[in-house]
């Protein structure tokens, strides 16, 4: 291990990474690469070369999204400060929120007991807590996101979505697409992709409570005029109908002011999370991992259908 000091660039295998992302012609994607490489084989053993590389990339979406600091990057200044400077400055117009996650649990595989890169460090004794202490800082400051929109930031802190913020999420539908759902969608998609899947899952789970809350009896009697014989498929898609229509439209068919119609419906938005958890991670919709806490399917709101 060629490196001269325990911060993340003080190491010539570090610098090797930087000047191929000096040349790279979509950063954003060459970062990923590094982070996933790392990744694949976090629970099997994570080579000397694979760890830099991926460290490199996580204090590098910390700057993304923090602003550079160089106490943590590197101990001095080089002949090449200038080009450093000039990457820092490519990467700060940037957003790469969408690689938090990943960066973060990167900095906890390569400090993690199947990393080559570690056992180096170790070895060395007299700088392996520094080097411990710099992973830990950016890995606090990736999670800290201080740069990230306020509500977004409440959101990935508590894991959980208000219905004020799930709807203002929701004006984001582009409805002069009308009559094509997929493209009505799309800057939802591409908004939810942004961010970590905290932010996506809280998406899910606030989304399935709205329409867990409309899946009653009564709901079923005010639009088909009677509780039997009626598609619960066809009940959950019209359901739907509340939620892309705002939050008031919503509030009133809560309340019963407003009654929804049974040849109307927007099947659609129930697959947002699904698709921009895989424009994120580069994944087919099917692989989605996440599960709501309450389900929107019809008749799982049984207190509303009298049978508790």
């Amino acid at each position: 291990m060629e490196c001269w000091d325990y911060h993340i660039f003080s190491d010539d295998t570090a610098v090797d990474a930087l000047d191929e992302l000096m040349k790279s012609r979509n950063l954003l994607e060459d970062l990923e690469t590094y982070l996933d490489n790392v990744l694949a084989v976090s629970d099997d053993y994570i080579e000397y070369a694979a760890g830099e590389y991926g460290l490199v990339a996580a204090a590098l979406v910390d700057v993304i999204q923090n602003g550079v600091n160089w106490e943590l990057l590197t101990d001095v200044l080089t002949e090449r400060d200038d080009e450093y400077v000039g990457l820092v400055e490519r990467l700060e117009k940037l957003n790469a929120f969408f690689l938090s996650e990943k960066a973060v649990h990167v900095i906890e595989a390569v400090g993690g007991e199947n990393s080559e890169l570690r056992e180096m460090w170790e070895e060395r004794k007299e700088g392996y807590p520094k080097w411990l202490e710099n992973l830990h800082t950016i890995r606090e400051r990736i999670q800290n996101n201080k740069n990230m929109p306020a509500e977004i930031r409440k959101i990935y802190t508590e894991q959980k979505m208000d219905e004020e913020a799930f709807f203002r999420m929701m004006d984001l539908l582009d409805w002069e697409q009308e009559g094509n759902d997929g493209k009505v969608l799309e800057p939802l998609v591409a908004y939810l992709a942004e961010w970590p899947d905290e932010v996506i899952s809280a998406f899910d789970n606030k989304m399935a409570e709205l329409l867990y809350a409309l899946d009653s009896r009564a709901m079923a009697m005010r639009i088909y005029g009677t509780d039997q014989h009626f598609s619960g498929d066809d009940f959950l898609y019209i359901r739907c109908i509340a939620l892309v229509n705002g939050q008031e439209f919503y509030q009133q068919v809560r309340d019963g002011k407003r009654t929804l119609r049974p040849d109307m419906e927007f099947e659609s938005v129930l697959y947002v999370p699904a698709w921009a958890w895989a424009r994120k991670h580069g994944e087919e919709p099917d692989a989605y991992p996440y599960l709501t806490v309450v389900s929107y399917e019809t008749g799982s709101n049984r207190a509303q259908w009298g049978e508790e």
